[in-house]
């Protein structure tokens, strides 16, 4: 059956994702469009520079916010909001910027609670300034030491770090290129001192920009190379003059060993108009500056490579990263997680039937110490590998079922899951096979893990438990297989009791016996306080 007869459908399923929360982080380098922004989006425009303000040509403010749950990331870990800024002009009492690191709405004016930095007061005397804005108060908080006066420092970077014990910090440095220092601006902040110790605020919070002029010519002067919020990202070198290391640490610190970062998702044959990719995962619990990264393919006169980027990009501890031709081509109509959807400074041209593909890294320009490659990941991909009931697999993505597996072999990989638009870039897979479950806490078990249901007395059926911890909670239960259609809905909007089971006779809705396989249980649990868990399992029929 054709793929493209069921794309609709399938976009209304989302539960084959990872559970991993899409707002908890994110880098908006513009690539990809304002698909995520909400706010006055007419007035701006997605260059090659980053985001561009193209506001009315009167005296007007305006701006945009994106979400960023807190939650997603551990409880203990200081997080960071950063703005590149690359502004036209010097900010006056007049024409004035606001970066918002947490608003209840997005960031329009009427925004009833927020946190935001401020730049533009009378004359040309600006220092940067935290507000807080609540229904009945607008106070400022703090106001750094640092004067921005002149037009040569209207390019710079601005970091506002949360830390662990609670403490607000603001650092900038010059440019946007990621070549100088972090410098902190002042003193540190106690959030608790003035009720900003975050979670006690809202969830999700809005991050983003206000730009508000009074001069005309102001209107398209405003320039955002990019905007991230997440964990405060490790440092990594230039490959050039960058002083962010010192000659004693030399690069022998920054070439761990890569075996848990794999090339875990590949897309060879694209749709017409869409575009060639790769999916990197990072499965450890090391963060990594990638930006001497490259990709390699076999050509008659030897190995091609084509580095990634020149940015300082990292790929953070159990994230997913993907790198395009043209990021805002890539699977327009799958379950993708955009904000981890890239552009390649260089890309290779995929064959579109089978390929062997590299991921290096490469030593950096004037490295003294390293003359020599690290090969991080390599796989093998083919046409042959997808499912043999595709029957056109055009525009269907190829994903790695078990990362920990070597990727050269062709059991490894399996075509993207229809619920999932046959593609799941920047997100979890759509497949792990045979799943792992490690980490996931275990609330429901089943016994036995395999079912043969021919009524023999053995193991026709298999009984799925949970305990007590679910006291109060709404659940639903779907079994799909592993094209990704729902087989079974065991349970809808069940109220959970103290414990409880259900019993599974390994058929489908319409009674049928399920064939042999694997087969994916998911669980949606509604919480009292009204939170959403989804959670993955997996049952074999045999």
């Amino acid at each position: 059956m054709k793929r493209t007869k069921h794309l609709k459908k399938i976009l209304t399923l989302c539960f084959l994702m990872a559970s991993v929360h899409a707002g908890a982080q994110w880098r908006e380098d513009f690539s990809s469009g304002l698909h995520f922004w909400q706010g006055d989006t007419a007035f701006f425009a997605c260059t090659e520079r980053g985001l561009e303000s193209r506001g009315p040509a009167e005296a007007s403010d305006i701006g945009l916010g994106r979400v960023f749950y807190r939650e997603g990331l551990s409880e203990d870990s200081a997080f960071c909001i950063e703005f590149a800024l690359d502004l036209g002009f010097v900010p006056s009492s007049t024409n004035t910027l606001r970066l918002y690191l947490a608003a209840s709405a997005d960031t329009s004016a009427d925004a009833a609670s927020a946190l935001y930095l401020h730049l533009g007061e009378k004359g040309s005397a600006n220092y940067w300034q935290l507000w807080e804005r609540t229904p009945d108060t607008l106070r400022r908080l703090w106001q750094g030491n640092t004067l921005f006066s002149k037009q040569s420092q209207m390019k710079m970077r601005v970091r506002a770090v949360f830390d662990t014990g609670g403490v607000w910090r603001l650092l900038h440095a010059p440019g946007v290129s990621n070549t100088a220092r972090w410098e902190q601006d002042g003193e540190a902040l106690q959030g608790d001192a003035f009720g900003w110790g975050w979670n006690d605020r809202f969830q999700p919070a809005y991050v983003g920009m206000q730009c508000a002029y009074k001069t005309v010519s102001r209107a398209t002067m405003y320039n955002f190379p990019y905007v991230y919020a997440g964990r405060v990202p490790e440092e990594v070198p230039e490959e050039e003059g960058g002083a962010w290391l010192s000659e004693a640490d030399s690069l022998a610190a920054l070439i761990p060993s890569f075996g848990g970062v794999v090339l875990n998702e590949v897309m060879f044959d694209p749709a017409t108009g869409e575009s060639r990719y790769v999916e990197l995962f990072n499965r450890t619990d090391t963060s990594f500056g990638i930006r001497n990264w490259v990709l390699g393919i076999p050509q008659e006169e030897g190995w091609k490579y084509y580095k990634l980027t020149d940015d300082t990009a990292v790929l953070e501890a159990g994230a997913y990263m993907v790198w395009a031709k043209e990021a805002r081509k890539v699977a327009l109509l799958a379950s993708a997680c955009r904000e981890n959807i890239f552009t390649a400074k260089t890309f290779p041209t995929l064959d579109n039937k089978e390929g062997y593909l590299r991921l290096l890294w490469m030593p950096p320009k004037g490295d003294s110490l390293h003359r020599d490659t690290v090969l991080i990941d390599e796989i093998l991909y083919s046409e042959r590998s997808h499912h043999w009931l595709l029957n056109d697999t055009k525009g269907v993505a190829l994903e790695r079922l078990r990362a920990e597996v070597s990727g050269l072999l062709p059991e490894n990989w399996m075509s993207a899951a229809e619920t999932s638009g046959f593609a799941t870039p920047g997100c979890g897979n759509s497949h792990t096979y045979p799943a792992t479950q490690e980490g996931q806490e275990d609330y429901f078990a089943f016994s036995p893990p395999l079912v043969t249901p021919n009524n023999d007395g053995q193991n026709d059926f298999t009984v799925l438990t949970w305990d007590d911890r679910l006291d109060g909670f709404v659940c639903s239960i779907a079994v799909y297989d592993e094209r990704g259609r729902k087989m079974r809905q065991l349970c809808n909007k069940m109220l959970l009791g103290t414990g409880g089971s259900l019993r599974y006779d390994a058929v489908d809705d319409s009674g049928r016996v399920l064939r042999a396989g694997i087969y994916a249980v998911l669980v949606e649990l509604l919480r009292p306080d009204g939170k959403i868990k989804r959670l993955r399992y997996v049952l074999a029929v045999g």
